[in-house]
């Protein structure tokens, strides 16, 4: 899977131009009925880096679990989980 990006251009006032990037993550055919409900709706992104990588949590709403919330959750694993993968503890 590759993941894809699209250059955006927009001139404000026929003078001043602003140029961004956009990064699309496809997604495989064997989970697009997983997705299929999420699309159109608001939703939370939330990217670990990781030494090898990087982890994406796509949230629709952010439950608070043990009084931390689910992204928060998630960022505390996957640092656990690369540091376990380079040998620290």
């Amino acid at each position: 899977m590759k993941l894809h990006v699209k250059k955006d251009r927009k001139r404000y006032f026929g003078k001043a131009l602003y140029e961004y990037e956009r990064i699309y993550v496809p997604i495989p055919a064997r989970h697009r009925e997983l997705v299929k409900p999420y699309v159109g709706r608001d939703l939370k992104i939330v990217v670990e880096p990781l030494s090898y990588g990087f982890a994406l949590l796509v949230l629709s709403e952010n439950p608070y679990i043990e009084g931390l919330s689910a992204s928060h959750h998630f960022r505390l694993m996957m640092r656990k989980l690369d540091d376990a993968i380079r040998g620290r503890k």
